[in-house]
Parts: C-alpha cells; structure tokens; sequence
C-alpha cells in the first residue's frame, strides 16, 4: 500500500473520532509524526502502526491488505548490520535487498543509507558492477541529499569505477564529491575527507598526472598535522608520494626520504601487515633505483617474512607476485637471465590468475627489459608493446616514461632511428609536462 493511502486512512478514521492530531500522537508520538504519515511523507513501522490504530478502535486489517502486511520493519536493517558484523556478507545484501521491496515506505534519508550499505557490500563482494547499477537505481534521491551517506554512496560509485579500471571515471566522482564539499553542499567528515583526497591523489599519479597527485598527498599530510590525526591512510599518503619519486622521477633519494618517517613503526604499531609489506616493496624499488642491492635484498627477505602475517588472501597473493617480480628483477640485473625468465614468468601466471591489471604491466615492463638485455630485441618489443597498450587500456600511465625510454633504446637498436626517437620524445614530454 502506498504512503499516501495509508495515511489518508488514518486521518479518516481520526476525523471520524473527532480526534486531533495532537490527540493521536498521544504521548508515544509527536503531532509532527502523525501529520507527516498522514500527508504520505512518513511511513511508520509496524509496530508504530499497530499503537496507532489501537487509539483508532479499528482493527489493522482496515489499514493494510493481506498483500501489504508485511510493511517495512526497521528491525530489518537491524538484522541486516547484525549479519555484515558477523561478516555474512552475501546473507546481509539478501536482507537488504528484502528492505527495498518496501522502498516506497522508506523516507529519502534512510533509503540513502540503506542504499550506501548495500553498495559497500557490494565492493567487499567484489560485484563492481552490481555496485554501479545500486547507484544507479538511487540517482534520483542524491540529487539533492546532503548527508554523509548521500557523500559515501558517491565514493562507493567512484570505488566501483576504480576497480573496473575506468580510473578517469572514477577520478571524475572523487573530484565531484569534492566540490560539493567545498561549496558546503555535501557533508563529509575529518577522515573521510582524508580517504577522499588520497583517493584523488593515487588516481592523478596512475594517471600520469603526478604533479597533482603529488599535491593531493600533501593536502592529507597537511590535514593530519592541522587535526593532529594519524591514519593509515595518511601513512599511505607518505608511501603514494615515495612511490611516485622512485617510479616516475627515478630519485631514490627522495623517495627514501618520505619512507624515513617513521611509516615503518606506525604500520608495525597497528599491525597491518598488508601495508607494512608494501612498505618494504616500496623501500625495495627505492634501493634497487639506488642501485643499493644489498639494502634491496633486505628488504625482500622483510617483505618475505611479512607475507604470512596478511590475513586478507587477495592482498598476501598480489604482494607475493611483486616479491617473485622482485627476485626476477634482480637476477636480471645480475646476469642472470635463464633463472630471470622462469621468475618473470612465474609472476605473470600469479598475475593473470589473480585478474591483477596493474601488476600484469610492471611484468611486461620487466620482460621487456630482460629480452633487450638478451638481445632478443623482437621479444622485448612485443612485451613492451603490450604492456603500453595493456597501461592505456586500464588508464595507468605512471610508468610511461620509464616504458618509453625502453621503447626508444630497443627500435633504435632495431636500427628504426626515428621510431625511436618519437619514443624518446613521448618520455620527454611526459616528464617535462609534469
């Protein structure tokens, strides 16, 4: 039964007893409640319906029709949380799912929660595009919402987007969300706002835009010294900012300088080893850049003692590729090559298996490298050839530049001079545009 009827019904049977609103409402309820049920904008729960119309003397079979008597329960929502707290996912989006059957009983707020619960399920689900069509169905009720669900429902939209490799798109959402912050249309607090300009920042770097994505990483260390506030995610905006000084400006020093301070204790301190194993990656490459093998390999050998300690299967198993990756890397540059080969492949096969985009890039990258110091130059192009059109198709570009000097050294030793000078020229651009 719709809102409207159902409250039309009431305020009949009230009138009929000659009985104000102020009468109904009693001392369970206020006026305010009972004029808004009845104008249709309130749906009450059952069991405020049931105190209702025992004030009414009619029985609630008037009121509802055996097709509607089962009118949205808040307890339902109850149950659902209860259910995602014990970590059942799939039970929980069943649930709330049922709770949208009554959406038309629901008021504009609580649908947009009830929404932003089940989109988040969906991104710990791993249902990306499941996460876009929820959204898709509450377009119209963020129209004009200017809760803190109505703003994390559209960073769910943004997440959703990032992990269907549409980072432009989902760049698209985050730089939204913040412009309705700013214009105080849209409420957001401290540590989303934090997550938020990470967010922005990580997506300008793999993007290629690392000048902005630098300064966005700056905006959540900024923050977290104005609030005095330490989060993981500002720790990962110290790692982002590392990660672009030794991939995209190849200075080492730099980026060994933003690992300096004291990341490491505080992800020891909060024990997520996840983050504490991408740290050790990412003193690694600053190390191996430095040409500092030494110090590389002992940050491998900690990365290698970390894995176990990761409790989340997805992220121990991409972090074990870039550690095979790693050892791959290396032997390369050792002169290795055979045992470099077997490694390099191995980390695709982990790659490929996992559906991990990003990663499957670096391989080729790597691949690339090793057939040019083979000398098997068509080999090394064909990589290298994949992993551009692989990069362009996923919208990373962070590691352009270093793609492109390779790409110029091996056509030029194909003896295809002016191919490889355009492709010097691509890598020249995209550092001095940055």
């Amino acid at each position: 039964m719709e809102r409207k009827i159902l409250g039309q019904k009431i305020k009949e049977a009230r009138k009929r007893l000659n009985l104000s609103q102020e009468d109904l409402a009693g001392d369970i309820f206020t006026k305010s409640y009972i004029s808004k049920i009845e104008r249709g904008f309130v749906n009450p729960s059952m069991k405020a319906l049931e105190a209702i119309v025992s004030r009414l003397n009619m029985p609630i079979s008037h009121f509802i029709s055996d097709k509607d008597d089962q009118i949205y329960d808040p307890g339902m929502l109850l149950e659902a949380q209860k259910l995602f707290e014990l970590r059942k996912y799939k039970e929980s989006l069943c649930k709330l799912n049922e709770i949208l059957a009554y959406k038309e009983y629901i008021d504009a707020e609580q649908l947009i929660r009830i929404y932003y619960y089940i989109t988040d399920l969906c991104i710990r689900l791993e249902d990306y595009d499941a996460c876009v069509e929820y959204y898709g169905q509450c377009a119209e009720l963020l129209k004009n919402a200017d809760s803190v669900y109505a703003a994390k429902l559209h960073l769910e939209l943004g997440e959703a987007y990032y992990y269907l490799n549409k980072r432009q798109d989902s760049l698209d959402i985050f730089l939204k969300v913040e412009k309705l912050i700013n214009q105080n249309t849209l409420e957001i607090d401290i540590i989303t706002r934090l997550e938020l300009y990470n967010d922005i920042a990580i997506l300008y770097s793999q993007l290629g835009k690392t000048q902005l994505g630098k300064d966005y990483f700056k905006k959540v260390i900024e923050i977290s010294k104005k609030y005095k506030i330490i989060t993981s995610t500002v720790l990962s905006a110290f790692a982002g900012l590392a990660q672009i000084s030794v991939i995209y400006e190849r200075d080492a020093n730099k980026s060994l300088s933003y690992l300096n301070n004291d990341v490491l204790s505080l992800y020891k301190y909060f024990e997520d080893y996840t983050k504490l194993g991408e740290i050790y990656l990412k003193y690694s490459n600053a190390y191996y850049e430095k040409d500092d093998l030494d110090k590389f390999k002992e940050y491998l050998l900690k990365l290698e003692d970390t894995i176990p300690l990761i409790a989340d299967s997805k992220a121990k198993a991409e972090l074990e590729t870039y550690l095979i990756l790693s050892k791959g890397k290396l032997m390369n540059r050792e002169g290795i090559y055979n045992e470099a080969e077997l490694m390099i492949r191995d980390a695709m096969k982990r790659a490929e298996k996992q559906g991990d985009l990003i990663a499957q890039t670096s391989v080729y990258l790597n691949l690339g490298s090793l057939y040019l110091n083979m000398d098997k130059l068509d080999e090394a192009l064909k990589n290298l050839i994949e992993c551009e059109q692989l990069s362009n198709e996923i919208q990373f570009s962070i590691r352009l530049p270093e793609l492109y000097q390779l790409m110029g050294k091996v056509y030029i030793k194909l003896g295809n001079v002016s191919r490889g000078q355009e492709y010097y020229d691509k890598a020249f651009r995209l550092l001095k545009s940055e």
